[in-house]
C-alpha cells in the first residue's frame, strides 16, 4: 500500500503524485472515473476505447472536414 498526500487547488483540482502515476501508467489526458464509496473518494483509470477518445484528433476522412 502506498499512502501519499496531495492537496485540492482553489479550482477543485488535485495532482496525483508521480509515484502513483508511474505505477499505474497514467499519462496526460488519461480519463478517470470518480466514485464516492463509504465516505472515501475512489479514482479508477478508464481503460480501453473510452480512454482513447480524441487521441487521433479530428476525423480526416469525413466529407465535412474536406
Amino acid at each position: 500500500m502506498i499512502l501519499l498526500d496531495t492537496s485540492l487547488s482553489s479550482k477543485g483540482q488535485l495532482t496525483l503524485p508521480v509515484v502513483i502515476r508511474r505505477r499505474l501508467g497514467l499519462k496526460k489526458g488519461t480519463r478517470l472515473s470518480v466514485e464516492l464509496r463509504n465516505g472515501e473518494i475512489v479514482l479508477v483509470p478508464k481503460r480501453g476505447f473510452e480512454n482513447l477518445r480524441g487521441f487521433l484528433g479530428r476525423d480526416r476522412g469525413s466529407e465535412s472536414s474536406r
